[in-house]
């Protein structure tokens, strides 16, 4: 097929088969450009940053011959300056290619992956909506973000998500704690007279006249907080294979908050969003690209089929769970990966820079 017309992608819901067209030329032509304006960014940030670390470094041998610490502070002072200043187009640069990814990619995939679907990138839960939903404890020092808004309905299911990150700052604006990832709302087909809430072990639970429920599952016991005002409404919707589902999704997803309240089920969850699935960093490929969109929302699809009580085909919920499962393998093995390249970077370049950096201030203070 020429890669100038649009590519036809299958997507499968419901047993149906659902056609997304796709002019992969034209996106490439409108998104790669915009890529590489933000990795030379990200390279002139990176060339400032460690120019903060080097410039002692520099600087060290003219301050000794001229007897000048002055020259140090102020070659520092400037070199901060320019990691600032360079700092402002980068996040401009992301900003412009995620709004364009957006638009170009996300938009039409979840118009074909849903039904009924709606997306609103600029749009999300307000703080106001988010508090009166009631999932955690609010402080006054929360900052709170939310966008990416979907509408739809899937499988009969109808749903709403959005991404949301809260940040918690201590008084010395040092962050302390944060979620960042997405709500998720479900209709569900049964009512609870009154609210249920499943926290994960140890989250406080924010509405006081609730009361603990101790399940007849001692690894769900460990994992999970139930709270509810009649334990009653707790078993009704907490059935033995329910819990084992949620139990699966927290060996994925870790941080958890979710409410049964009326006929609406909300579920918090850490571990990114719709704007994490754009592969700002590396070469640009659109297949990629699409393959890590679809990922994205089709693992909202996957919790639909999972945390909806009522919902048939229990093989469908058992293929769904396999697939968190493997998902979780997946992101553990990643962490893992992550984790060794940070410390090899920690190790080998920033300790080095910042013990140079300290000896050489303090020769600076003995010999000047």
């Amino acid at each position: 097929m020429n890669a100038s017309s649009p590519m036809a992608y299958c997507l499968a819901e419901g047993g149906k088969i659902k056609q997304m067209n796709i002019d992969e030329k034209r996106i490439a032509e409108s998104l790669e450009p915009l890529q590489k304006k933000h990795k030379i960014y990200n390279l002139m940030l990176l060339i400032s940053v460690l120019g903060v670390f080097l410039t002692p470094i520099v600087l060290f041998p003219i301050t000794i011959r001229l007897d000048n610490s002055t020259i140090m502070l102020v070659g520092w002072a400037v070199s901060m300056a320019i990691v600032l200043i360079v700092s402002i187009p980068s996040r401009k640069a992301a900003k412009k290619y995620l709004k364009s990814y957006k638009q170009l990619l996300t938009r039409p995939i979840i118009e074909a992956l849903y039904d009924e679907a709606q997306y609103y990138p600029d749009m999300g839960y307000t703080q106001e909506q988010f508090r009166r939903i009631g999932l955690m404890q609010w402080q006054k020092n929360f900052q709170y973000v939310s966008e990416d808004l979907i509408k739809g309905t899937y499988k009969g299911v109808k749903f709403k998500q959005s991404d949301v990150k809260i940040t918690l700052k201590d008084n010395k604006s040092n962050v302390t704690d944060d979620i960042d990832g997405s709500l998720i709302e479900l209709s569900l087909n049964k009512r609870v007279e009154n609210a249920v809430l499943v926290l994960s072990a140890g989250v406080p639970c924010p509405e006081p006249k609730l009361r603990r429920v101790i399940t007849e599952n001692i690894e769900f016991n460990r994992m999970f907080d139930v709270y509810a005002i009649n334990e009653h409404d707790a078993f009704y919707v907490l059935t033995p294979h329910f819990m084992e589902y949620i139990q699966t999704l927290g060996g994925t997803y870790g941080r958890m908050y979710l409410k049964f309240e009326a006929e609406n089920l909300y579920f918090l969850r850490s571990g990114g969003g719709i704007a994490e699935s754009a592969l700002i960093l590396g070469k640009f490929d659109i297949h990629k690209e699409i393959a890590n969109t679809r990922k994205e929302l089709e693992d909202l699809c996957r919790i639909i089929e999972i945390l909806e009580p009522n919902m048939s085909a229990t093989h469908e919920k058992k293929e769904a769970l396999e697939e968190v499962r493997q998902e979780g393998e997946e992101l553990q093995e990643q962490g893992r990966k992550l984790k060794k390249i940070a410390f090899r970077i920690l190790f080998f370049i920033v300790i080095p820079a910042l013990i140079i950096s300290v000896i050489i201030m303090l020769m600076l203070v003995v010999f000047l």
